[in-house]
């Protein structure tokens, strides 16, 4: 199983598990783990002990996990467990995370958690899968997860005469995988920005796995290209040209009438 998202408490508090008293095998967290605000005395004190990436409080086995979240504690925390009273092996987390006071488990660079070869006696055939120098493993039951680290995009939109273009809207698709194992934007899933008298500069942070930019102006007109597909921090520009009509498909193919509107149909 795995993790994501927010996870906070005062005490045993883990990406997966609060209190490990049985075996966690094959599993894997990028949430964000906290301490919480409790009031004392009339004031509010800052709490947070017994805080790992995959348990809080563990008693028993862990094996074959990994943790690339953030962590924010007073008191025992762990890259894989905040206090660790049990075994635990072959299990990594991303050495920058800072602040940790027990660094059980094995403490690695990011482009090392994207090698196979970083992850010693793990079933990369049945139970994980990774896509080699791109990703973190991800579980072969959840092969539409492509977990990469945060990023941003941003770009310019600017027509043919290299004027920007304001008032544009930017829909992110996130992108999964087809039954013919191709990479497709899942139109039901998608964040939009808009951006006013922006000089036509747009950027949005936060994303993660791999997406689809999709550029429109305030009219709902498409830009050029329609999709673009990343799992990386990237600077993208866009330039758009208005046709007679038509909607760039087969069935409505655009309208030329001058040669920049034939020139566009080169890329």
């Amino acid at each position: 199983s795995f993790s994501s998202g927010v996870v906070q408490g005062s005490k045993s508090v883990g990406g997966l598990i609060g209190r490990n008293n049985g075996s966690v095998s094959n599993v894997f967290s990028n949430a964000d783990l906290s301490g919480i605000e409790i009031e004392k005395n009339g004031e509010l004190v800052f709490e947070g002990e017994n805080i790992g990436g995959i348990v809080g409080y563990n008693s028993n086995n862990i094996s074959n996990s990994y943790f690339v979240g953030s962590i924010n504690g007073v008191k025992n925390t762990g890259g894989i467990a905040g206090i660790d009273f049990g075994n635990i092996v072959s299990s990594y987390y991303v050495n920058s995370i800072s602040g940790l006071t027990n660094k059980n488990g094995e403490g690695k660079y990011v482009s090392e958690l994207k090698l196979k070869s970083t992850f010693v006696g793990w079933d990369f055939d049945n139970i994980w899968n990774i896509s080699e120098g791109e990703s973190f493993p991800f579980l072969r039951s959840f092969e539409d997860i492509i977990l990469t680290d945060e990023f941003s995009v941003s770009g310019f939109v600017r027509d043919f005469e290299g004027r920007a273009i304001d008032n544009i809207l930017i829909e992110i698709y996130s992108v999964q995988k087809n039954d013919d194992g191709n990479f497709v934007p899942d139109l039901t899933n998608k964040i939009t920005e808009v951006f006013s008298n922006s000089e036509g500069y747009w950027s949005i942070d936060k994303l993660s796995g791999r997406i689809a930019v999709v550029p429109k102006n305030n009219e709902g007109t498409y830009f050029y290209p329609n999709f673009v597909v990343t799992n990386s921090s990237s600077n993208m520009s866009f330039k758009y040209l208005e046709f007679e009509g038509g909607e760039g498909t087969e069935t409505s193919p655009y309208l030329i009438s001058n040669e920049k509107q034939l020139d566009y149909m080169r890329y």
